[in-house]
């Protein structure tokens, strides 16, 4: 599977149907499996809960790309592929669900759910990978990274200039 300014329209779509799922499950995350968690687990501060939640998953999303774009820049280097970094982030991502589902206390939940968004967090920049900017190689990662949280930081500013 090529990734980058050479991949393919299968590969293309591939990336996608794999990355659709990825931001439902935020989504679906945040707007009503964690606030039903959370009222089931800590029913008197849900609210306080859920707000600090909510954020950390915001600057796991902004921030966790940066180094991940740079770290799988250096393994692609040594020649591993940059699959194998959306493989480790599904993998974290699925465990951190499996977690959440069971947890009892706020501590493990909150654990889990962020083992998750680090994982779906990971697995997205294969997206960013196979839809990117012409740029060097050497530095697609980080100029993955960086085009996906600019996108993600400004388009509801970009949205209301229309």
């Amino acid at each position: 599977m090529r990734i980058g300014k050479d991949a393919s329209l299968g590969t293309l779509v591939l990336v996608n149907v794999y990355w659709l799922p990825l931001s439902l499950q935020e989504a679906a995350l945040l707007a009503i499996a964690i606030p039903a968690a959370l009222l089931r687990i800590a029913p008197a501060d849900h609210v306080a809960v859920y707000s600090i939640l909510a954020s950390l998953i915001n600057v796991i999303n902004v921030f966790l790309p940066w180094p991940v774009g740079a770290l799988s820049d250096r393994l692609r280097g040594k020649g591993t592929p940059r699959q194998a970094l959306a493989l480790l982030g599904t993998v974290l991502n699925v465990a951190g669900l499996v977690l959440a589902m069971s947890a009892r206390t706020i501590a493990t939940f909150d654990g889990a759910i962020i083992l998750a968004t680090s994982g779906a967090a990971i697995s997205t920049l294969l997206r960013a990978f196979a839809v990117r900017l012409r740029c060097s190689v050497r530095s697609s990662g980080w100029s993955s990274a960086v085009s996906s949280n600019h996108a993600s930081l400004f388009s509801p500013v970009r949205s209301s200039w229309r």
